[in-house]
C-alpha cells in the first residue's frame, strides 16, 4: 500500500467518525424497503416455469424511455435440457406484457400466454443436454401492483425508470425463470434510451454509442447471476468512479450512477467502499465478480439492493453501503436456496456489517451495534431465525429474526468457536465447489462449521436457529478467605421451544488492581462452580464485550456459596436406596430428583434440621439420575447412577 493511502487510513477514522454510526432508521429502512419489493411474489400462488431446463446465458435488450412507464425488449435464452425429452419450453411473464413473437432457429413459433406462464411448444422435442437457443419478442406496461418491480419516479428536474425483482418480480417486465433452482451463467445486457440519459445493470460497460437521438449502452456479465439479481435505471445519471487499489497494478473499479443534485452527498458515502472491501477480501475471498466492477445506481427508494456487481440504493450511509456490499458474497455469489433459510442472505450481511464496526474507526461503534441489536432480538420473548411461514412477507423479512438474530447467532458462534475456526469455516463455505455461484441451505453452513471445528453444532442450531426466544441469567457468587469463587447460575428461557441453551459465558471479575475474564461453560440450570483466583473480587460483571443475546442479567454477591463437596451421595452407583448427607450447617430445604430428559420423578421437602436423607429408587429403571439439592443459600447438582 503505498505511504500517502496508509496515512489516509490512519487518519480518517478521525476525520468522519462523528458522521458514521449505527444507524436504526436506516437499518429499517433496509428492511423495509426489502420487505416491500418482495410481497408480490409471497401473496401469489403463480407457478413457477423453466423446471426442465438448465440456461446457460441470455441475451437482454430492452428500450427504456424514463418519461414513459413502458418497457420493449428482446430476450435471447441458450439453455439445456434436463429432462429426456423437451417438447415445450415455458417462462415467468406478467399477463400486463404482451408477447409479440417468437423466433426459433429462424421460425416463428406459437405461444400461449396465461396466468403469468407463458408456453412455447417446440417444433421437435429437444434432447437431454442438448444446447440450443429461443429469442421472445415482447412489449407492454407492466404491472403497478405495488411489488416496486418496475418504477418510474423523478427527482429534481428528471425522471427515472429502475428495477427491483427480488425474489420473483422480474416477471413483472420480462420473461423469465424465477425459481430458485438456476441461475444463468452469463449474460449481455443492451439498453437504448435517449441520449441524455444513462443506463445502469450488471457487469463491465462495454459501450456507449450515440445513434440519432438515442444512445445503446452495452453491459457485459460473465458470471453466473439468479434472475432476481438482474437488474436496470435509467436516468440522467452523473458518474464517477472510487478505485480498490491492489499490490501491484491491479484494481478493482467501484462505479457510481448518481443524480447530478447529490454528487456531494454520494461522494462522501461511497468512499467507505474501499475501506470494505479490502476488509472483506482479507477475512473471506476476494470479492467475487473482481474482474468486472462493483457499483452504486441511485434510484427512487429507502434501503438498497444487492443486484449482483451493483447495488441499487435511495442513499449513501455507511450501513448501507457495508450490508449490500456483503450481500456480494453472501446472496449473490452463494444464494438462499430457499425463503426459510433467508438469513444466509440478511442474517450474513447484517453480522458482516455489525463487525465491520470492529475492524473500522478504531472500534468505536461496535459496542453500541451490538447493544442495539441485543434490545431489539430480546424486545419481545418469541421467534427462531428460521422462517416456517414463507406465506408471510412480515415473517420472511422480519428485521428482529431474519437479520438481527441471524446475524447474533453468527457472533455468538464466533464466541463459541474462536475467530479462527469461525472465519475459516466462513472461507470454506464461499470456496466449496457445490455451493459457488449456486444456491446454499442451512445444512451446508452448519456442515462447515461443523467440519472446521471439529464439533457437533446440532444443539446450538437446535436451539439458536430453530428455537425461540432466549436466555436469561440470574448468578450469585461469593469468596472465601482463601480466595476461592463459587459461582451459582440460574438460567430460565423466554420461551418453551428450548428447555436450556448450553453457552460459554464471558464472565468478569473485577478486583481493586486487576481484573480478568473466565469462560465458563453453562451447560446445566442451578450450576454451581467453584474455583480460586490470586485477587480479591469485588465484583463480577457478565458479559462484558456483549457477546450473549440474554436480557437483564442479574448479579448478586452473597456471604457463602455451598459447593458440591459439601454435600455427599451414596452410594454411587445404588440398587434401592440413595442417601443425601451434608453437616448441620448446611441447610437442605428440598430434594428435587430428575431423568436425563429433565422430567421431575420426585420432590422431597424438609425442615431446615434435616441433616440426611432418605430416598427410594428401587421402582426406578437402570440409568442416570440427576438430584438438584436446594439449601438456603443455593442449589447442587449431583447426578448417580442406578444399577
Amino acid at each position: 500500500m503505498p505511504k500517502l493511502l496508509f496515512f489516509f487510513f490512519l487518519v480518517f477514522p478521525l476525520v468522519i467518525i462523528a458522521q458514521i454510526k449505527p444507524d436504526e432508521q436506516l437499518f429499517n429502512q433496509i428492511v423495509q424497503a426489502e420487505n416491500q419489493y418482495h410481497k408480490k411474489l409471497l401473496l401469489s400462488n403463480k407457478s413457477l416455469a423453466g423446471l426442465n431446463y438448465d440456461m446457460k446465458y441470455q441475451r437482454l435488450c430492452w428500450e427504456i424511455n424514463p418519461k414513459e412507464y413502458f418497457i420493449k425488449g428482446s430476450i435471447t435464452t441458450y439453455f439445456k435440457p434436463v429432462v429426456a425429452s423437451m417438447p415445450e419450453i415455458s417462462f415467468d411473464m406478467a399477463n400486463e406484457l404482451t408477447c409479440d413473437s417468437v423466433v426459433y432457429h429462424g421460425q416463428h413459433l406459437s405461444s400461449n400466454h396465461f396466468a403469468g406462464d407463458l408456453t412455447i411448444n417446440l417444433p421437435t422435442s429437444i434432447a437431454l443436454g442438448q444446447l440450443d437457443s429461443i429469442t421472445i419478442f415482447y412489449q407492454g406496461t407492466p404491472p403497478q401492483n405495488g411489488s416496486g418491480s418496475f418504477m418510474r419516479g423523478t427527482h429534481t428536474n428528471d425522471s427515472i425508470i429502475w428495477t427491483l425483482s427480488e425474489p420473483y418480480g422480474a416477471m413483472d417486465w420480462m420473461p423469465c425463470k424465477q425459481a430458485l433452482t438456476d441461475k444463468i451463467d452469463s449474460i449481455d445486457v443492451y439498453i437504448t434510451c435517449p441520449s441524455q440519459y444513462k443506463a445502469a445493470s450488471n457487469g463491465k460497460l462495454v459501450s456507449e454509442e450515440i445513434t440519432g437521438t438515442n444512445k445503446l449502452a452495452h453491459w457485459k456479465h460473465r458470471h453466473p447471476i439468479a434472475t432476481y439479481l438482474i437488474a436496470l435505471a435509467v436516468t440522467n445519471y452523473a458518474s464517477y468512479s472510487d478505485w480498490v487499489h491492489y499490490p501491484g497494478t491491479d484494481s478493482l473499479e467501484v462505479l457510481n450512477y448518481v443524480y447530478p443534485e447529490d454528487m456531494a452527498e454520494a461522494r462522501q458515502g461511497t468512499v467507505n467502499t474501499e475501506a470494505l472491501v479490502h476488509l472483506y477480501n482479507q477475512y473471506f475471498i476476494q470479492y467475487p465478480f473482481n474482474d468486472e466492477k462493483y457499483g452504486h445506481a441511485e434510484c427512487g427508494f429507502s434501503g438498497g439492493m444487492e443486484h449482483q456487481t451493483m447495488t441499487f440504493c435511495g442513499s449513501f450511509g455507511y450501513e448501507l453501503i457495508a450490508h449490500e456490499l456483503a450481500h456480494q458474497w453472501f446472496g449473490d455469489y452463494i444464494t438462499c436456496g430457499n425463503w426459510h433459510d433467508i438469513w444466509l442472505n440478511e442474517g450474513f450481511a447484517t453480522f458482516v456489517t455489525g463487525w465491520s464496526y470492529e475492524k473500522m474507526f478504531d472500534g468505536y461503534w461496535w459496542p453500541t451495534w451490538k447493544t442495539n441489536q441485543i434490545n431489539y432480538i430480546t424486545s419481545h420473548p418469541d421467534g427462531s431465525v428460521y422462517c416456517d411461514d414463507t406465506t408471510s412477507i412480515d415473517r420472511v423479512f422480519d428485521g428482529r429474526l431474519s437479520y438481527s438474530k441471524g446475524a447474533m447467532i453468527l457472533h455468538m458462534l464466533r464466541w463459541e468457536l474462536g475467530d479462527s475456526a469461525f472465519f475459516s469455516a466462513v472461507r470454506n463455505y464461499l470456496t466449496d465447489p457445490a455451493l459457488i455461484n449456486g444456491f446454499a441451505y442451512t445444512s451446508n453452513i452448519i456442515h462447515h462449521f461443523e467440519t472446521t471445528s471439529g464439533r457437533s453444532l446440532s444443539e446450538y442450531f437446535s436451539d439458536w436457529f430453530y428455537g425461540q426466544g432466549f436466555p436469561m441469567y440470574d448468578i450469585h457468587w461469593s469468596q472465601d478467605n482463601n480466595g476461592l469463587v463459587t459461582l451459582l447460575i440460574n438460567q430460565s428461557q423466554s420461551h418453551a421451544s428450548v428447555s436450556f441453551f448450553e453457552m460459554h459465558l464471558p464472565i468478569k471479575f473485577i478486583g481493586a488492581t486487576q481484573d480478568t475474564i473466565c469462560r465458563i461453560l453453562n451447560n446445566v440450570d442451578a450450576q454451581t462452580i467453584s474455583f480460586p483466583l490470586n485477587f480479591a473480587v469485588q465484583n463480577i460483571q457478565f458479559d462484558p464485550n456483549q457477546w450473549i443475546v440474554t436480557k437483564n442479567p442479574v448479579i448478586q454477591h452473597v456471604d457463602e456459596l455451598y459447593s458440591e463437596k459439601d454435600f455427599t451421595v451414596l452410594p454411587n452407583p445404588v440398587h434401592d436406596f440413595i442417601f443425601v448427607q451434608t453437616n448441620k450447617s448446611k441447610n437442605i430445604l428440598k430434594i428435587e430428583l430428575f431423568d436425563m430428559n429433565g422430567k421431575n420423578l420426585a420432590s422431597i421437602n424438609s425442615s431446615a434440621k434435616d441433616a440426611d436423607f432418605k430416598i427410594n429408587i428401587s421402582g426406578f429403571s437402570a440409568g442416570k439420575y440427576v438430584l438438584n439439592i436446594h439449601t438456603d443459600k443455593n442449589t447442587i447438582r449431583k447426578v448417580f447412577i442406578k444399577e
